[in-house]
């Protein structure tokens, strides 16, 4: 079994809070989702669907948008490439232990 443990101000972070109630559950099953699944916190585009009931391009699209998700290949600020969906570089919220 893995284990995902938030930040008790990830609710209200500037990015998260402004997030409708169904894409902040997408947001956190993703996660739980990428845990469970040991991805390191990649999703592929055939596997949202999987994610979360709530799971959407729609909603995917808002994540990326608040800068709390990014297309893959995706180069983050600090000049690398970033592939960990749920997790961008500038949230750090959530801790994954991994088996």
């Amino acid at each position: 079994m893995t284990w995902v443990r938030f930040d008790d101000q990830a609710s209200i972070h500037r990015k998260v809070a402004p997030l409708d109630d169904a894409t902040y559950r997408l947001w956190r099953e993703a996660i739980e989702w990428c845990s469970r699944n040991t991805t390191d916190g990649r999703i592929a585009a055939k596997e949202l669907a999987g994610t979360s009931k709530r799971a959407s391009k729609a909603r995917a699209r808002v994540l990326v948008d608040q800068g709390l998700w990014h297309d893959a290949g995706h180069h983050c600020d600090n000049g690398k490439t970033c592939c960990k969906v749920p997790f961008h570089d500038d949230l750090r919220l959530p801790q994954i232990r991994l088996p």
